[in-house]
């Protein structure tokens, strides 16, 4: 069994970084945030999908100032809402929250999809345990605004169940006022184009799969690792405004040299943008966006 820790960092000292050096904390046992990350047997090499399975997601979801924690654990018990009681501690309350799901995790998301004014939240899924020919779906949870949450899942229109979902990202692409959703399906093999990754917010509760209207279904051949297979190797997807039209961007970072830049076209479609000059990770699985020098560009 594999144990995996969240860590909690504390900050010491307020002095500016030239008078004095920065120390951290270790304050997870403190806090309450304590727990175990795995799976009742252990990945075989055929199981690539549970090797990295997981995630966490922090949100205020009870709108009381503080920002709260839900983490996935593998397929060895309920995942885990972490309520912030405001003092440095937390307070386990998935149950309580209806939102303790069981099984191989991945990826979870706080967004306020029904603009309630609520964070809602998704989990994603992949493989059930560690046969990943059966992949998870994913559940979509609605804010009741009372501290507890409502699977929506069914009536919202997202089905798959024919490939595992790793990472999510939320963002209003169309610029309707709704958040849309993308998501990212490591690993499935993609005889056509590879739909079920760019899902428009109706503002109705439901949403509709535009990856093939909007460009951006298009597969990616890897030739290595997978023989000559025609795979999406997509695994983590951010919204952002890189060019500063005012229209969200999409950037995917993807396994195998496959992440890709997505320009909006203002008008409900994409284009690839991505210069293999600039864009030369061998195996993207994780990005981030931020203006790290202050000129006003992501």
């Amino acid at each position: 069994m594999h144990a995996r820790r969240l860590l909690l960092i504390g900050l010491l000292g307020a002095a500016p970084v030239a008078a004095r050096a920065w120390t951290f904390t270790d304050v997870t046992a403190a806090a309450g945030l304590t727990y175990q990350h795995g799976y009742a047997q252990p990945p075989c090499p055929s199981c690539n999908s549970a090797w990295v399975a997981g995630g966490v997601a922090a949100g205020d979801y009870d709108g009381d100032g503080w920002v709260d924690l839900y983490v996935v654990r593998g397929d060895i018990g309920p995942n885990l809402l972490f309520h912030n009681r405001g003092d440095g501690t937390f307070q386990e309350v998935g149950g309580r929250a209806g939102v303790a799901l069981v099984g191989t995790g991945s990826g979870p998301t706080f967004a306020d999809f029904d603009g309630d004014g609520w964070l809602d939240l998704i989990v994603l899924g992949i493989g059930r345990g560690l046969d990943t020919r059966q992949p998870s779906p994913i559940t979509l949870f609605r804010n009741r605004g009372d501290g507890t949450f409502e699977d929506v899942t069914a009536r919202s229109g997202i089905v798959i169940d024919d490939r595992d979902t790793y990472s999510a990202a939320f963002g209003d692409y169309d610029r309707d006022g709704y958040l849309d959703l993308f998501l990212t399906h490591w690993g499935g093999d993609s005889p056509g184009p590879s739909s079920k990754h760019l899902w428009r917010n109706n503002g109705d509760g439901t949403f509709t799969d535009k990856s093939v209207d909007a460009h951006i279904a298009d597969p990616y051949v890897v030739h290595h690792a997978f023989g000559d297979r025609i795979c999406d190797l997509s695994f983590t997807p951010n919204f952002a405004d890189i060019d500063n039209d005012g229209w969200p961007d999409l950037l995917v970072a993807g396994d195998y040299g496959t992440s890709r830049v997505f320009i909006n076209n203002s008008d409900g479609t994409f284009r690839d943008a991505t210069d293999r000059a600039v864009i030369t990770d061998q195996n993207g699985m994780g990005g981030a966006v931020g203006d790290y020098d202050n000129d006003g560009n992501l």
